[in-house]
Parts: C-alpha cells; structure tokens; sequence
C-alpha cells in the first residue's frame, strides 16, 4: 500500500511503530545531537514558577531532567505516541527521583516524586484519560 493510499492516523501509527521499533538507536545516536539544542531552550524558559508543563513528543525522555530541574514543583507530563520511547523514558526517569521518591508503575502512567516535582509519563492514547 502507498503512503497516499493511507489515512493520516494509519500514518502515524506505521511511524510511531517505526520509533518503538529503532527506539534504542534514538537514544543512543539522534537524542545526544538534539538535546544540547533543547537544554538551552528550556533553560531560557521561564518555568520556575510552572505548575503543570507538558512535554509533547517526549520521547526517550532527553528533556525531562532538564525540565525538570527548571520546573522544580511543576506536575510534569511527557506524551509520546511511541510506546517503545516511552519505554525508555521510564527506565531512566528514576534516576530523577534519586532519594526524594521511588517510581509507582500504574496501568497507564509511571508517576514519580522527586522532592516538590512530579513526572507522569503516558502513551499519547491514554492521555485524554488522564486528563479528566
């Protein structure tokens, strides 16, 4: 089937598994490039008062210590549509709560609290749920 023969949401579905699949190998070779770009950014944002940020295509996670280190008590919430990124988030997100909080794995979120902060990761999907 061609690309054009394919509804957007099929689209992005093919992509999202394509990410899960070579999720490993952005971590390891496309996240190093890219994050040094988004800590500066982030650390020019004002979020040291934020009390909720989103972190949209969070992917394998990169930005979420940074962000978290700028938003000491924001509710933080990374949505990805990439199962397999998200997969890798949540192994490295506890490294974040460090001795301040351990990991609680839920069905559809990891919720973590590290000091005032809280990051919750969440496949795109299940994110309207969380929502209400």
């Amino acid at each position: 089937m061609k690309p054009a023969e394919l509804t957007a949401e099929e689209q992005t579905a093919i992509l999202a598994e394509r990410y899960s699949q070579r999720a490993e190998a952005y971590d390891k070779f496309w996240s190093p490039v890219i994050r040094p770009a988004g800590e500066r950014l982030v650390s020019q944002l004002p979020l040291g008062s934020a009390s909720s940020i989103i972190d949209v295509g969070t992917g394998t996670g990169a930005l979420l210590p940074a962000i978290a280190r700028a938003a000491l008590s924001a509710t933080i919430l990374g949505v990805d549509r990439s199962e397999g990124m998200l997969r890798l988030a949540r192994k490295k997100v506890p490294r974040l709560a460090g001795a301040h909080g351990r990991p609680k794995l839920g069905a559809i979120r990891l919720s973590i609290r590290c000091g005032g902060c809280r990051l919750h990761l969440v496949s795109s999907t299940n994110a309207r749920k969380m929502s209400q």
